[in-house]
């Protein structure tokens, strides 16, 4: 073996040994399981009150307010009943709630209409019209229940409600 031959191997000898010295270490690895859980729920929104106002009680007439109901649903959450007052319409009937405002020991009746909405499954909570349900709410007050009212300011509070 020639003088540089022998250069090369200890050349190579030592590069040799400095790649080990610098291995990568020994390695131990787990396992991360990452979750989530979506929960069912709807959200329920009227587009204001049933404001009858101040009434006439000589010129004036029948009156009608409408509301409008809207809910919607994470997907695939079935909406199995649209009630008002605790009262429910069976499809594709129309639901009728009889009120009774009071002023003290006063009442004057008004009734709340509704068409049944049918069933709904939610789409997902985007706020899109495609993933909602609107429910037209009708309050109507006829002259003849506010006639003969004793003044004051009649109010009733009516649950308006879906089941899922």
């Amino acid at each position: 073996m020639n003088r540089s031959s022998i250069l090369r191997l200890g050349i190579a000898a030592i590069a040799l040994s400095a790649t080990a010295a610098f291995a990568a270490p020994p390695t131990e690895s787990a396992s991360l399981t990452v979750t989530a859980e979506v929960v069912k729920v709807c959200t329920l929104a009227l587009s204001g009150d049933v404001e009858f106002g101040q009434l006439d009680v000589v010129n004036g007439s029948d009156l009608t307010r409408t509301v409008t109901a809207t809910y919607q649903c994470t997907k695939d959450t079935a909406v199995t009943s649209f009630k008002v007052g605790g009262v429910a319409a069976a499809a594709p009937a129309k639901g009728n709630f009889a009120g009774s405002m009071a002023s003290g020991s006063n009442t004057m009746a008004y009734t709340i209409e509704w068409t049944d909405p049918g069933s709904f499954t939610g789409l997902g909570m985007q706020p899109v019209a495609a993933n909602q349900k609107a429910v037209d709410l009708i309050a109507k007050l006829p002259k003849a229940n506010y006639q003969n009212a004793a003044p004051g300011s009649y109010t009733q509070t009516v649950a308006v409600t879906i089941d899922y």
